[in-house]
């Protein structure tokens, strides 16, 4: 998997720095809680990720949507990390457009990226909203492990 700048292929792992993380949506709401709703309460604890990623521009995107359902509530934190390609030597003299050229990076590498690198740097920020949303509502917060690096598989419904 390479990452290619000026055509030189370069590791996406080494070329590519974190540079901000943001939400979309944090909520949390206990079951119940809207008139006439349908949805049961589960028995058990459940949780569902699901996975995007792009390049847009100099940057490649990776958000998270993380979304749990335990017997008292249901809880999403949706959030965003920003990789940058790190600007080449000598650049700072030189345009933004220069400093950072658009990204190419192919799919493969995309994916290798999000599932050893993106998702594994964005999973304690949802965890941590996760946690902080049950405990807004006066639940008993969900217990979320660790993402390791290599422990995510995306499908392709998760990263389309």
């Amino acid at each position: 998997m390479s990452l290619e700048q000026h055509d030189e292929p370069l590791d996406p792992t080494a070329a590519l720095q974190l540079k901000n993380v943001f939400f979309y949506e944090c909520s949390s709401r206990r079951w119940n809680s809207v008139p006439g709703e349908k949805e049961v309460p589960p028995e058990e604890t459940s949780h569902t990720l699901r996975v995007l990623h792009q390049t847009n521009g100099h940057r490649f995107l990776v958000r998270g949507r993380l979304t749990v359902k335990t017997p008292q509530g249901v809880l999403i934190a949706d959030a965003v990390a920003v990789f940058e390609a790190t600007p080449e030597k000598g650049a700072a003299q030189n345009s933004a457009a220069e400093a950072h050229p658009d990204l190419k990076l192919g799919e493969d590498a995309q994916t290798s990226f999000a599932e050893n690198v993106g998702v594994p740097t964005l999973f304690p920020f949802l965890r941590e909203a996760i946690h902080s949303g049950a405990s807004r509502i006066g639940i008993r917060a969900p217990l979320l492990g660790i993402l390791r690096a290599g422990s995510v598989r995306l499908s392709p419904a998760d990263d389309a």
